[in-house]
């Protein structure tokens, strides 16, 4: 209680749900600051270098990502976050991401289709153009999440099959 300073999030570890915060954490004593930032950083270290990689099939100047896993829905944003990343680290500017393979999760709330748009178009930068292929019941019919990432200064849209999503991303301007 005698911390008077706002506490400021600096991230959530997924595997143990500890958020550490810039001064301080939920119980506010430096020691457990500093463990679950020590905690978060081994765990970020070790992400990027599980996900440092992703597979990319080329059709022509066209990457396409198909992960197939069994996951959270978490660790789902991770890898397709991942994929771009590598794609813009690649110079690929135009990227396809299926993600029919991923099962585990059920559809994202509105909070969380904000937060990986966001993501997502952070890391393209607006360099990288996406398309994301998606099961029907993972589709918000509003389509939210391209909003964001236009509004984030990237070119993305959703579709329920590939013909669609690559029919689009050759069509839209380089």
């Amino acid at each position: 209680m005698g911390n008077s300073q706002p506490l400021r999030a600096k991230g959530v570890c997924l595997r143990c749900r500890r958020v550490a915060v810039s001064a301080g954490t939920v119980d506010s004593t430096p020691a457990a600051h500093t463990l679950a930032v020590r905690h978060l950083d081994r765990r970020a270290r070790q992400r990027v270098q599980m996900d440092q990689n992703p597979q990319f099939e080329m059709l022509g100047d066209i990457a396409v990502f198909r992960p197939r896993e069994t996951v959270t829905l978490e660790r789902a944003v991770e890898l397709v976050n991942s994929a771009i990343a590598s794609a813009r680290t690649q110079r690929i500017r135009r990227l396809l991401v299926v993600t029919t393979g991923l099962e585990g999760f059920d559809p994202p709330g509105i909070g969380m289709r904000h937060f990986m748009a966001r993501q997502w178009a952070t890391t393209a930068g607006g360099a990288v153009r996406i398309a994301v292929v998606a099961r029907p019941e993972m589709l918000d019919p509003h389509k939210f999440g391209v909003t964001v990432a236009a509004n984030f200064g990237t070119r993305a849209d959703v579709f329920v099959s590939e013909s669609e999503a690559l029919a689009w991303l050759d069509n839209t301007e380089s």
